[in-house]
């Protein structure tokens, strides 16, 4: 049996679960009924499965809403007393086929609830129950096998982690804002947008450094796909990324504020709006949300065919932007879900135009 932990960003472990059932229909791999959230532990679905290892994580591999594909080798309660002897202990015991094949490996870490320990400690610990069971040599950097020691509340789990780098680093960033959208979140939009039609026209008017138009471009390649941003910045740093992916000439760019969409674009000119607009949390600390989204809305409403989908995150200002809604009728609620992104937990809408308001 193997088992495998797929990490994602808490609220999207469905999104997860649906593509992996996608690619293992595909794949003709044996049935594996994914498990979101195991054991409570948000941002995480376990597959369970007679097939081997090496294929399913190859197939875990390709997907395009996690970060990290792990095999789950152990878990057990940490006791209230000497969780860390505890730790050791456990390792001491347990046969990790990997480790025996390594020469170099490191110790990682995630740690989650009301510890008495740190992070650190729990490396420093299992790292050298490692060394005495192993006798194999750390290496932080040159290492041959990552292993996962993570502690959520009085749950460890011990994994071998099975990608080096995470999956999401996927397209050039050759401009790279300290705030961006993660590229997991950026396709799980594009996946809840339900975008089934096999072309279109998609706009995304706050496209920062343009990881939403890279994903909707190898998403939908067929699809024609526009970008615009207030910030002059963003907009040269995203035509580079787009050069470099290839796809600048899909993806027009230009500068403009989205909340004067009706004024730049044609009526019904697009069958989506897929954006990360500023939450006022990092970005966007001094504008008013709540004339912005309302200005958003409308012009939003005006460039959308009748049926048109509006997807977007809101950070704050949640309770006026259902308000908002309410208000002007334009749009109709057709998915919402909270998620959490660098520490923070936007709303995720996915809207459709209403044929009047």
């Amino acid at each position: 049996m193997t088992a495998l932990c797929l990490t994602t960003n808490p609220g999207l472990e469905s999104v997860v679960a649906a593509e992996w059932r996608e690619r293992a229909q595909a794949a003709g791999c044996p049935p594996a009924t994914p498990e979101c959230r195991p054991l409570g532990i948000d941002g995480q679905v376990a597959i369970a499965s007679e097939a081997p290892t090496r294929p399913l994580a190859a197939l875990a591999g390709q997907m395009r809403t996690i970060y990290h594909v792990m095999r789950h080798c152990h878990q057990f309660e940490l006791p209230a007393t000497e969780p860390l002897a505890a730790i050791r202990q456990q390792l001491l015991q347990l046969t990790i086929p990997e480790m025996q094949a390594a020469e170099r490996f490191r110790i990682t870490t995630q740690r989650s609830g009301d510890h008495a320990f740190s992070s650190m400690d729990v490396q420093r610990e299992a790292g050298a129950a490692l060394v005495e069971r192993y006798g194999k040599t750390v290496d932080l950097e040159h290492y041959d096998t990552e292993i996962r020691v993570d502690a959520f509340d009085r749950v460890c789990l011990v994994s071998v982690q099975l990608t080096r780098s995470p999956l999401d680093r996927r397209h050039p960033q050759l401009y790279a804002p300290r705030v961006a959208l993660k590229t997991v979140v950026a396709h799980a939009m594009l996946r809840l947008s339900g975008l089934a039609a096999p072309q279109g026209r998609l706009l995304d008017p706050c496209c920062g450094s343009g990881t939403l138009l890279l994903e909707a471009a190898q998403l939908m390649p067929a699809w024609r796909c526009y970008g615009s941003d207030r910030d002059a910045r963003c907009v040269a740093g995203a035509r580079q990324n787009l050069e470099a992916a290839g796809v600048a000439e899909r993806c027009p760019l230009q500068q403009l504020d989205a909340r004067d969409l009706a004024r730049h674009f044609p009526p019904q000119g697009f069958e989506a709006i897929v954006t990360n607009p500023p939450w006022g949390i990092r970005l966007g600390r001094k504008i008013d949300l709540v004339g912005f989204y309302r200005k958003l809305l409308t012009g939003a409403w005006t460039v959308l065919v009748p049926g048109g989908r509006l997807t977007l995150l809101v950070g704050r200002k949640r309770a006026a932007f259902n308000r908002l809604l309410d208000q002007l009728g334009l749009f109709e609620v057709r998915h919402a879900r909270a998620i959490e992104t660098n520490d923070v937990h936007p709303m995720l809408f996915v809207l459709e135009r209403r044929d009047r308001p």
